[in-house]
């Protein structure tokens, strides 16, 4: 009986939630949100509607891509990565292009320090060596120099993507099985044009800030949980008539009332950060499972005469620093290794 009542069940499960949070919270970072309001994760993975904020203009914009790349290198991959190194500190549509050119391939970016920056170059420190990024936008492109140690080693051309970058993100929500539906306050053959070419077969319009307001209300009351993406600064009764909230303003002038932040205003990790928010209910039960056998072997020793409050205690222990151990692996996972690879780059 000793072993039973003197033992520690909660210290897994309580371990496990906050340090899965972080995770999560740093997993969202990752794909461009900020996280006001951690207990939305959860949230986030229930929801099964997607409302968007027609009024917001960036949902039409046409972001760069990187279309080809004349290198002198043999290793693409390191120069792709060194040139989106360098390419933060030009920032805007160039950066995200680099930046999603590296997230296709699974490669890890890094901020090197900067040595110089003028209006279309820049000039950056990486491992000994000095990166110069210049870009020349041209009418049909944007083209990119890269210079390594004052050698020009490759050219990379960005064009226009033909349609909104959202489209993207619409058929990815609509894969995950999500609906999405576009509210604005335009004339409704406009909004319909809009979501037409955002291939959005949901969307209504002439609706104002109130009117927004009631239709959420009114999905809440029909069971449907919406997550509602748009510019939400001050529109405090709006963002919580949703489910969850997202708020893409650039600028902030006031807190926000959203869970969370879209960094830049960009939607491009909307379907990725949804994935992840939907696995938080299995990676919580798997964490706080590996508390589970240790608290059942005490439980069963306990019964048996096998163990006392001591050694099950020690026991339990085992639990606890299994969940620790495991979280904290996830914690460390994809931090930047200090490996240089540009010293055999240029070999």
């Amino acid at each position: 009986m000793g072993a039973i009542l003197h033992q520690d069940w909660i210290s897994g499960p309580e371990l496990a939630v906050p340090l899965l949070a972080l995770h999560h919270v740093r997993a969202a970072l990752g794909h461009g949100a900020v996280t006001l309001n951690p207990a939305a994760i959860p949230r986030l993975g229930e929801c099964d509607f997607v409302v968007l904020d027609g009024d917001d203009p960036r949902l039409m914009r046409r972001m760069l891509a990187l279309t080809a790349m004349n290198s002198r290198i043999a290793d693409t991959e390191t120069l792709l990565r060194l040139a989106a190194d360098a390419g933060l500190y030009l920032g805007g549509d160039i950066a995200l292009a680099l930046t999603e050119a590296c997230r296709a391939q699974g490669l890890i970016i890094r901020q090197p320090e900067l040595l110089a920056l003028e209006p279309n170059a820049v000039l950056v420190a990486q491992g000994g060596h000095r990166i110069r990024l210049k870009a020349e936008r041209m009418i049909e492109n944007t083209r990119l120099e890269v210079d390594i140690d004052g050698q020009s080693v490759a050219e990379l051309t960005l064009n226009e993507s033909p349609v909104p970058a959202m489209a993207d993100t619409v058929a990815r929500l609509r894969s995950m099985g999500l609906h999405a539906f576009l509210m604005t306050s335009r004339a409704d053959s406009e909004t319909q044009e809009l979501a037409q070419s955002l291939g959005i077969d949901l969307y209504g319009g002439e609706l104002d800030q109130t009117a927004k307001r009631h239709f959420l209300e009114g999905l809440h009351l029909r069971g449907i949980k919406a997550l509602l993406a748009g510019r939400l600064a001050g529109q405090v009764e709006l963002a919580r008539a949703a489910h969850v909230s997202m708020d893409v303003v650039e600028d902030q002038t006031q807190p926000s009332p959203a869970d969370f932040i879209l960094m830049n205003g960009d939607y491009a990790g909307l379907a990725n950060l949804i994935a992840t928010a939907r696995s938080y209910p299995s990676d919580l039960h798997r964490s706080t499972r590996m508390a589970t056998v240790p608290n059942l072997l005490c439980i069963a020793g306990a019964f048996g005469g096998l163990l006392n409050g001591i050694t099950s205690g020690i026991i339990a222990n085992v639990g606890v620093v299994n969940v620790d151990r495991q979280l904290r692996r996830h914690l460390e996972a994809g931090k930047p290794t200090r490996e240089n690879r540009l010293v055999r780059l240029l070999a």
